[in-house]
């Protein structure tokens, strides 16, 4: 065989190589970028209709890195066809939605996965940021959709209550909690240590991190700061708290707090005023 043969079934042979190995290395890299904000897919289908699956799901990802956000969601609602109320899915709907600014829709398909995954870390921050997108839309704490919200936290502490132990009335509170990680066994631990400020800074500040849109857990927490002279820190906390606030008691309480901290703080004026804001709340 001459030499030019020879290089020109050589440059062919690469060429074949090349084209499968970056199909792979594409996928790979989509696949790595979907996992730093996302969750992971589950498949319960034959193999031809999870093919088709991945095609639409991915396919969404892509459109909406490049911000077609509406491409997006008809790719997703092929993916909704082939397997329905995935949670993957429903994430990824809410995302582009939230996008579009439609926050109504954006939170009902967030509800509708946390149903599934409660305690899900990526899906509660999300959760939290469409909460303090709607507050700013509506600019008031006595936000109209408030009975929706509510229904959300009340369902999160109903999945919390279904994963803790039955028997844990006469259980340890704190075994309960690292068993189950669930929000209705931190609401009782932290409960449990509000006069121990080491224990009350452990688990408030682990309950900020893992339930986002909890407003009780920033109470705690930022009441722990305060008992540990954190008080800057504590105001920062409960600010950020009092964006989840829709109860009336919850807002005394956390105005009450809020004095505290400034009282710390040598601000004597700023510590009145949400002493008074605490006091024209009633029962």
């Amino acid at each position: 065989m001459s030499r030019k043969k020879k290089e020109c079934r050589i440059q062919r042979g690469l060429v074949y190589f090349k084209r499968p190995f970056f199909s792979v290395l594409f996928f790979l890299i989509s696949l790595q970028g979907f996992c730093q904000d996302s969750i992971p897919m589950v498949f319960d289908l034959t193999e031809e209709m999870e093919l088709d699956f991945q095609h639409f799901f991915f396919k969404a990802l892509s459109e909406k890195a490049i911000g077609n956000h509406q491409k997006a969601l008809e790719n997703l609602e092929s993916c909704n066809q082939i397997s329905p109320n995935d949670v993957a899915v429903f994430f990824e709907f809410s995302k582009n939605y939230l996008a579009l600014d439609d926050i109504l829709l954006s939170k009902e398909y967030i509800e509708r996965a946390l149903q599934k995954d409660a305690t899900n870390s990526w899906m509660q921050t999300h959760l939290a940021n469409i909460l303090r997108i709607e507050k700013q839309h509506s600019g008031v704490v006595n936000n109209p959709q408030k009975g929706s919200v509510a229904d959300v936290k009340e369902r999160l502490e109903v999945v919390g209550n279904a994963n803790t132990n039955k028997t844990e009335a006469t259980a340890d509170v704190f075994k309960a909690f690292e068993t189950t990680r669930s929000y209705a066994a931190l609401k009782k631990v932290l409960k449990r240590v509000q006069e121990n400020t080491a224990e009350l800074l452990k688990y408030g500040a682990e309950g900020v991190l893992l339930f986002p849109a909890q407003p009780f857990v920033y109470l705690m927490y930022g009441k722990a700061l305060n008992l540990n002279k954190e008080h800057k820190k504590a105001t920062t906390t409960l600010k950020d708290g009092l964006d989840f606030v829709y109860e009336a008691s919850d807002e005394r309480a956390f105005y009450a707090e809020l004095a505290i901290s400034y009282q710390g703080l040598g601000d004597d004026i700023a510590a009145e005023k949400y002493r008074q804001k605490s006091k024209k709340i009633k029962n």
